[in-house]
């Protein structure tokens, strides 16, 4: 039996027992180049200060692990105008 990863062989002969993972397999491109490390893989946030506003008070009225639809942003909103109103 050929397998596709061994394509450059002439032939490829699997013993019956061996099992082979697909997904272990899935994407790989062995023609393909390395991808360099740009630095764009990571990102650093920086911590945030609220003055005034304790972050209990925050945490104790808008739930930050709650379902959104809008992917957070509503939740955001809530706690932004939150903060507003204890400033």
């Amino acid at each position: 039996m050929v397998d596709i990863r061994h394509r450059s062989r002439t032939g490829s002969v699997y013993a019956v027992d061996e099992q082979i993972d697909d997904l272990e397999w899935y994407g790989y491109d062995p023609d393909a180049p390395t991808p360099t490390d740009d630095g764009l893989s990571t990102v650093d946030v920086d911590d945030v200060d609220l003055p005034d506003v304790d972050l209990d008070v925050i945490t104790s009225h808008i739930n930050p692990l709650a379902h959104s639809d809008s992917f957070g942003i509503d939740i955001y909103e809530k706690a932004l105008t939150l903060i507003n109103q204890r400033m």
